[in-house]
């Protein structure tokens, strides 16, 4: 499995990064930006936290490495004494959330496949559908007895796949991993929510506010539109009881890993449409080929390639304009030499324009193309994915 990245993802994909940032932006905006429980990034934080748990006794707090995955490394604690041996590590401590949203008195989260096609501008889409995993105990309040119960505490599927009560059974209602669009329905049987398009906004919300974190570091990076760079990042949402989501992690290489007909049901949706999204096909790849043919053939008889590729379509319009060039050039020098004063004019006057002038114009048309192209693309296959950000800019 190989994923795309940007750069600069790692500020919102790294945990200890993904804290400073929001935790950053909760202390400036903090009516917008709460949906991130609140972090301490070890051992910078230590002094923080020592105080917090001091103040708070009852209060349960989840440790994760910061760059840990799949539930590796997580624990649950409340009292000092069990997180002061490890205050030098690099570590990130959050309060933990003890008022889930529970379906059957199971605890969940949402898996929720973001596409980011732009960092400059910021460019995303959500997809539509997504996995909900469920832990494999029923859910009681964090105790001091109940603290080391992983499958309880954590929906990590790396983690409850391996419970005996880990149910395979694929259906709307019931298993221990269920698509979001059934558990969307069963919270409005049960009259949890009216619409389900008002928790979607919600959760369109964060994560739009999350991936803004990176606009600074896209800055520096140029606009490529149109062009057929993406990155597919994992959104971990956390439903509270009051059915507010919460950002729990994000990750940059979601596991495409397919355990069950549901996950090829779901995983197959997301890539398929995501190809759709950038009008990846057979013809992309027969002119890709086409293209670095003509490339062949101009360094084989010394033509000179083209300086700038915008497009496979503008490189064999290059290539053609040299050829073409390069034939004219030849049928001048058979003709009898005119003279300097007729030469000279028709120099002048048949001189090509300027190559960067010609370039620039030629590739600002191509792409202002793949951009109307690729809009009306988006709008055919919205029942799957829909287009969260189009053009936003950081201030």
């Amino acid at each position: 499995q190989k994923i795309n990245h940007f750069p600069g993802m790692q500020e919102i994909c790294r945990k200890d990064y993904l804290a400073r940032n929001l935790g950053r932006l909760s202390r400036l905006l903090p009516k917008e930006y709460n949906f991130f429980p609140k972090t301490y990034v070890l051992p910078h934080d230590w002094a923080d936290l020592k105080i917090a748990i001091k103040a708070k006794k009852h209060q349960t707090y989840i440790a994760k490495p910061d760059h840990g995955c799949q539930g590796k490394g997580i624990f649950l604690f409340r009292s000092l004494k069990a997180i002061t041996p490890l205050k030098e590590q690099r570590m990130i401590v959050q309060m933990y959330l003890n008022k889930p949203c529970l379906i059957d008195h199971f605890k969940f989260d949402l898996r929720v496949y973001v596409l980011v096609t732009s960092v400059n501008p910021l460019r995303i889409f959500v997809h539509r559908d997504g996995l909900a995993r469920f832990a494999t105990e029923r859910y009681v309040d964090p105790s001091e007895s109940n603290l080391n119960d992983v499958c309880m505490h954590l929906t990590n599927y790396a983690i409850n796949k391996h419970s005996s009560n880990f149910d395979f059974t694929e259906s709307e209602d019931a298993g221990s991993k269920r698509t979001i669009e059934s558990v969307f329905n069963r919270l409005l049987q049960r009259g949890s929510i009216k619409d389900p398009e008002d928790l979607w906004k919600r959760i369109h919300d964060a994560i739009v506010k999350t991936c803004i974190t990176v606009q600074p570091h896209g800055k520096k990076f140029k606009e490529y539109t149109g062009s057929q760079c993406f990155e597919i990042l994992g959104f971990d949402i956390f439903l509270d009881k009051k059915l507010k989501p919460w950002v729990l992690e994000v990750n940059h290489s979601p596991s495409f890993t397919c355990d069950s007909p549901l996950d090829l049901e779901v995983k197959r949706k997301v890539i398929g449409d995501t190809f759709g999204i950038l009008n990846l096909n057979a013809m992309t790849r027969k002119k890709f080929e086409k293209v670095e043919k003509e490339k062949i053939k101009s360094r084989l008889f010394g033509n000179a390639a083209p300086s700038v590729v915008a497009t496979d379509s503008f490189a064999l319009k290059s290539a053609d304009h040299d050829s073409k060039q390069n034939s004219a050039s030849a049928q001048m020098a058979k003709k009898p030499p005119l003279s300097a004063t007729v030469s000279n004019s028709l120099r002048k006057d048949s001189a090509p324009p300027s190559p960067n002038r010609t370039i620039s114009k030629a590739s600002s048309t191509i792409s202002n193309l793949q951009c109307k192209a690729t809009d009306c693309f988006c709008e055919r296959i919205t029942p799957t994915y829909v287009k969260s950000v189009g053009t936003r800019t950081h201030r």
